[in-house]
């Protein structure tokens, strides 16, 4: 799928036709896994980002923020809304867990893309060839969810592949059908 994040020593990804994430160990190539909390976790093109044109395999969304790494995705028990899960890496035990989860009203399907900065998850819609516009955030330090933004980001077509925040330079990235596309982020 199209979000996969490399943070720390190792690769997380969404395992292929299942509801885990996998840890990819730079070093010792070894792979490590955890199953996504929910009823009914979407895979296998269930609950992609969906707004404009439906990305394949876009079901889990692995991403990182200064706070730690999430993955976000939408289950069947929280009616295809979103769901955030923050997962932990316990390199002594060399285990991966999902420490917290927290699920939103917002239905997947509506979303074009979505993305963490400090542990507030933002989610972006289809304006129109050249204009995509963050429209909602979720807050998981209050629990609060914010649908009154309207952020634009300017694109050069139509579809958002992946959107991504790196917390190392603040900027967000944008892959834009062919095209990388960087923007500042200053919260």
């Amino acid at each position: 799928g199209p979000s996969a994040v490399l943070y720390g020593e190792a690769l997380y990804y969404h395992c292929y036709r299942s509801a885990d994430v996998c840890r990819y160990d730079l070093k010792s190539n070894a792979v490590k896994r955890v199953t996504l909390p929910g009823t009914g976790v979407g895979f296998n093109n269930k609950f992609p980002y969906c707004y404009y044109d439906c990305r394949a395999n876009s079901d889990v969304d692995v991403e990182a923020d200064e706070t730690g790494l999430w993955a976000i995705y939408a289950t069947v028990g929280n009616h295809g809304n979103l769901v955030v899960s923050r997962l932990v890496w316990d390199s002594e035990a060399e285990t991966l867990n999902v420490s917290q989860k927290w699920e939103t009203r917002l239905f997947k399907k509506a979303v074009s893309n979505a993305f963490m900065v400090c542990g507030v998850l933002y989610a972006t819609r289809f304006v129109d060839e050249y204009r995509e516009e963050v429209f909602y955030a979720f807050d998981t330090a209050t629990g609060k969810d914010d649908n009154s933004l309207a952020l634009p980001l300017e694109k050069v077509a139509k579809g958002v592949a992946s959107l991504s925040y790196n917390p190392i330079n603040r900027q967000i990235y944008m892959y834009n059908d062919g095209y990388l596309l960087a923007y500042q982020a200053n919260f």
